[in-house]
């Protein structure tokens, strides 16, 4: 209802994600250059268009400062943003994307096109055999590891509670695929 106001909150949000940054260069005494990673949970409830308002060249403008790769996060249900964020913002990595969106639209939207970072659902992860864990994480391998620069884990984060041996399944359907070094 008034996009103005939000301009001016995302600025004010973006200078001081910068300054953030800067500090901790600072700090740390660490050369421009460095990976920059950015987040966006709740990008799902935007239409794209608002999306390419309110976000888009705030992050570019973070980037440009930042000039290294770019990580993205966003575990929502993001496919109306994927070629958004594939293209216009043009991230380097897609941190954690959501166990919700399809990996097959996943796939043919950004495999081969970034490294994508993300898996099954994390609260599959923690109740279902290790055989169905290893099901699930070998689709995932085929469809989104086809062109390489894939990494499997649970989509979005962990669940609290999940036996370690469920995660030993992603390792080992990992192994048998061929894709751990």
């Amino acid at each position: 209802m008034e996009p103005e106001r939000v301009h001016t909150l995302m600025q004010i949000v973006t200078e001081s994600h910068m300054n953030c940054v800067r500090f901790f260069d600072g700090m740390m005494e660490r050369e421009l250059g460095h990976p920059t990673g950015l987040g966006c949970d709740a990008a799902e409830m935007v239409s794209a268009d608002m999306f390419r308002e309110f976000v888009v060249p705030y992050y570019l403008k973070i980037w440009k400062a930042y000039s290294g790769p770019r990580g993205f996060h966003n575990c929502g249900q993001n496919e109306h943003l994927l070629d958004l964020i594939r293209d216009e913002l043009q991230i380097t990595l897609h941190n954690g994307f959501g166990f919700c969106v399809d990996p097959a639209v996943l796939a043919e939207k950004m495999s081969g096109c970034v490294v994508l970072r993300g898996g099954p659902d994390p609260f599959f992860i923690k109740s279902e055999s290790r055989d169905n864990i290893g099901g699930i994480s070998r689709k995932y391998i085929t469809m989104l590891g086809m062109h390489g620069g894939f990494i499997l884990s649970c989509g979005g984060g962990a669940a609290l509670g999940t036996p370690i041996d469920n995660y030993h399944a992603l390792v080992e359907a990992s192994m048998q695929s061929g894709c751990v070094m």
